[in-house]
């Protein structure tokens, strides 16, 4: 018992360290006698744990995963579905791989192995399909367009929140703002015209409760841009001066409120047409292909 719970407590200690360095230098740029050094471990001890760097990298995965789906699910298993719990979620998750570097590494390394070997494919597909399903089954088919299926809105969303996390560690910039312009473009083609204001509303509402209350002048002109006025209430500095992120489960109340009130809004729906199915672009995702970097802050 004492040694296999010195073998796990090593191969956690691998794990660590690789998720440190993997952050800082990128995955291409650490190798195996980076990861020993900082892990204080032999290479034999390495090779007991791990046959390669990307199986390492594939247990990384496997422990940030869990992490992301359990705040997808906190966002989207409401008694009361809807495209408002799915926009939630979105920021949310940002809002996680922002606090967690061990989520935010495992997002990149997932696109990367996925570009990498068959077997880093088979994850990537299993991943973005369960993904891509949990979306589609927690909207309403009512909330989108008669000619969008949820599939779609499932795509598009695995799509923007891989896209905005990619851009914005690259420009280091506010991965909110960018992930709120991208649904400010997509909703027009989502929902109908007539509940396009409230969702714009909305998704204004839920911008401004992830943005911290000092932002440097650009973002500050993107959210005036996303007419997202009034006071800053997601974000609160406590008497230490940190930050501290907003609590999902009220978020996840706060979107089943909204959704009472558009129930009480009565809001108009398009008569009801056959959907049409989605054509498949069959375009591959590259955010994997290219070198991870640096990780840089917003």
């Amino acid at each position: 018992m004492a040694v296999q719970s010195r073998a796990t407590a090593t191969r956690q200690r691998i794990i660590d360290a690789a998720v440190e360095l993997f952050t800082d230098h990128g995955f291409a740029e650490t190798g195996l006698n980076d990861i020993t050094a900082s892990a204080r471990i032999t290479t034999g001890a390495f090779y007991y744990h791990f046959k390669s760097k990307e199986a390492l990298a594939t247990a990384i995965i496997e422990q940030g995963w869990p992490k992301a789906w359990q705040v997808f699910t906190a966002c989207t298993n409401s008694p009361n579905p809807g495209l408002e719990n799915v926009i939630v979620m979105t920021f949310s998750l940002s809002d996680l791989m922002k606090r967690d570097k061990s989520v935010w590494i495992a997002n990149h390394l997932n696109g990367a192995l996925g570009q990498l070997s068959e077997e880093g494919r088979r994850g990537f597909r299993q991943r973005a399909t369960t993904f891509v399903s949990g979306v589609a089954d927690s909207i309403r088919r009512s909330d989108i367009r008669d000619d969008v299926t949820p599939e779609a809105v499932g795509n598009m969303v695995w799509v923007t929140v891989h896209r905005c996390h990619l851009l914005s560690d690259a420009m280091m910039d506010n991965v909110f703002t960018r992930l709120a312009e991208s649904w400010r473009m997509t909703l027009p083609a989502m929902v109908a015209e007539e509940s396009l204001p409230y969702f714009q509303q909305f998704l204004a509402r839920t911008a401004q409760q992830f943005q911290p209350p000092v932002v440097d002048e650009l973002t500050a002109k993107r959210h005036a841009l996303l007419d997202v006025s009034g006071e800053q209430v997601g974000w609160q500095l406590n008497q230490t001066g940190s930050q501290e992120s907003p609590n999902p489960d009220l978020i996840v109340s706060a979107v089943a409120s909204a959704g009472d009130e558009r129930s009480r809004r009565h809001h108009p729906r398009p008569p009801r047409r056959p959907a049409v199915p989605a054509r498949s672009t069959g375009t591959r995702d590259r955010l994997g292909f290219h070198r991870i970097g640096r990780r840089q802050g917003t």
